[in-house]
């Protein structure tokens, strides 16, 4: 009867510690089940085995554009039509949102997209596709997706092409100054988002942004210089641009923003005014400041006023080779090959004989043509 029970014992046992074993496995399970609940509000960040996240951004003037991404790869499956079904809306991407960012507004296909933060979204088809950009840009990929949160919608044809791309790849390309595309390439398809902006509108609205605050210490006197001496050179929010330049001569007068301001005054039609500042700026001038803007007004096709200032330097300046060997090419641009060879002539006399082959080359080219 002992042998009996304790063999019945034993059974019992191991049905306790099989049971017990099965409520460990199932509290285990339910452990790792509910952990990236948990984790989902903790404020750390764990690495991404599968498709793994990147940034690509571009700049288009002075405005950023960038996308946020994660990046599945093929793995030999039949992706369009497929893992990404036809007529249904797809994160473009993996895991969290395709998020882009616009600095400044971005016209897509010639509607303009304002600046912010914008969750991509695609509904991709055989021949056509609908790109959206949501106003939701934090959910996790397309699942909470809501048409009503759509900023703007642009259909496009999908490109086929041979080159295979194994991970899913957003880039830039035909890049220039004012636009793009944004291209999107996975498997062997390409998406082709082209995208413009305003340059203009959009630099002057960062001057403005920059410079608005007049108790701002950081600001210098070059900082609102430059941005009334690009307004000069594009002919563009003049009065604005005459106020940041007397903003930046109060901060420190100097040849720079005194001469900027002569050639807003030649604007205005004030021609006395105008050449009264002009001629203090030059006395603030070195020699490689009057340098560089006679060879400067050369290049504008500016020769009459090119000869005058660069005679007004060597006039201060008459031992430099380099002001005379400027003066000569001011000459020649003026259409005086005489004078040209004169002031080459002399400042072949001045200078060393490191910089003798260079003057000697220009005569002979000025002498042959």
């Amino acid at each position: 009867m002992k042998t009996n029970n304790i063999k019945t014992q034993g059974a019992i046992t191991k049905m306790q510690t099989s049971r017990i074993s099965r409520s460990l496995v199932i509290l285990f399970l339910t452990l790792v089940i509910t952990i990236p609940c948990a984790t989902a509000q903790w404020r750390i960040e764990l690495p991404v085995f599968v498709s793994p996240r990147a940034t690509v951004s571009q700049t288009f003037g002075t405005t950023d554009v960038s996308v946020e991404y994660s990046r599945p790869s093929v793995k030999s499956r039949a992706i369009w039509g497929d893992l990404v079904p036809y007529g249904e809306v797809w994160r473009a991407g993996a895991n969290a949102n395709t998020v882009v960012r616009l600095e400044h507004d971005v016209a897509i296909m010639g509607d303009t997209l304002k600046a912010g933060s914008y969750g991509l979204h695609m509904i991709p088809n055989e021949k056509e596709w609908t790109v959206i950009f949501s106003n939701d840009f934090e959910a996790w990929g397309s699942y909470a997706y809501a048409k009503e949160q759509d900023a703007l919608r642009v259909t496009v044809s999908p490109e086929l092409v041979e080159d295979h791309q194994e991970q899913l790849q957003y880039y830039f390309d035909n890049v220039e100054i004012s636009k793009g595309e944004l291209i999107l390439h996975w498997a062997k398809l390409r998406i082709v988002i082209p995208m413009e902006v305003n340059v203009e509108r959009n630099t002057i609205l960062g001057f403005k942004e920059r410079l608005q605050d007049l108790e701002d210490t950081t600001l210098l006197w070059d900082d609102f210089y430059l941005a009334a001496s690009y307004c000069v050179r594009r002919k563009s929010n003049q009065d604005q641009a005459y106020q940041w330049n007397e903003r930046s001569i109060l901060l420190d007068s100097n040849f720079d923003n005194l001469y900027l301001k002569s050639i807003f005054l030649m604007r205005m039609d004030q021609k006395d005014e105008a050449s009264r500042v002009e001629a203090v700026s030059f006395e603030r001038a070195d020699e490689e400041q009057l340098n560089n803007l006679g060879l400067g007004l050369i290049r504008s096709k500016k020769s009459e006023k090119a000869v005058r200032i660069l005679n007004y330097t060597a006039t201060r300046y008459p031992d430099s080779w380099k002001v005379h060997y400027n003066l000569g090419l001011a000459y020649s641009a003026h259409g005086d090959k005489k004078k040209a060879l004169k002031k080459l002539r002399l400042a072949l006399k001045l200078a060393s004989k490191d910089d003798t082959d260079k003057i000697n080359d220009k005569i002979e080219e000025i002498r042959s043509s």
